[in-house]
């Protein structure tokens, strides 16, 4: 097991943004215990080049990227799916004593030009926002 100096692990620790895990300080030293997934390795702070550690909440990101970029899209297509089904109720033919009133209408017209403005925008606030991220 490689050792370093205390102040010379948590300088690299702290520059890698991973102070957490199981620590075991033995005589003015730290020696570092993890497990080979996740954490840190010993190796790389004794090399004197900053640490870098494979921390869950990161992979995660990648994940929640990929939903928000999902939800994304779905809003996009939500005014070619809402449109039709419009459509469909305000015609007599097809809903005969089902069909909507002109006060459905309105508010069905209504929500889809908030739908679509929401559709337009939602793809330049993904890019400009970075998905959200802070």
């Amino acid at each position: 097991m490689n050792t370093i100096p205390r102040r010379r692990f948590l300088k690299h620790a702290a520059a890698a943004g991973c102070l957490s895990g199981r620590l075991a300080a033995a005589s003015g030293r730290i020696a570092i215990i993890t497990g080979p997934p996740n954490g840190i390795s010993s190796s790389s702070l004794s090399t004197g080049r900053p640490a870098s550690c494979d921390v869950p909440w990161k992979r995660k990101a990648t994940h929640l990227k990929l939903v928000n970029i999902s939800v994304v899209f779905g809003m996009v297509v939500m005014p070619l799916t809402y449109y039709p089904i419009m459509r469909v109720a305000m015609d007599r033919q097809i809903m005969r004593r089902h069909v909507n009133s002109r006060t459905d209408t309105a508010l069905g017209v209504l929500f889809l030009l908030l739908i679509t403005l929401a559709a337009f925008a939602a793809i330049p606030l993904m890019i400009l926002t970075d998905s959200g991220q802070p």
